[in-house]
């Protein structure tokens, strides 16, 4: 494994054990994931976290918008 990619699973398993990860941070860190020419786990744990953000922004707008 590249030094690349061994710091992008560190800096991802960080992001990723944080209670409320960044979602610009996420973003960045998937499209370095994407772009590192190998399979890494990290990647789809990564779309994960932002799918469950922009669902629970989602939720929290119908919340708030229409009370």
């Amino acid at each position: 494994m590249s030094k690349r990619a061994a710091k992008f699973q560190e800096d991802a398993r960080e992001c990723l054990s944080e209670d409320n990860p960044d979602k610009e941070k996420l973003e960045k860190l998937y499209a370095d994931g994407f772009n590192l020419d190998m399979d890494v786990a990290e990647v789809k744990d990564i779309e994960n976290a932002i799918l469950r953000l922009m669902w629970l922004a989602d939720v929290s707008f119908v919340i708030t918008g229409y009370n």
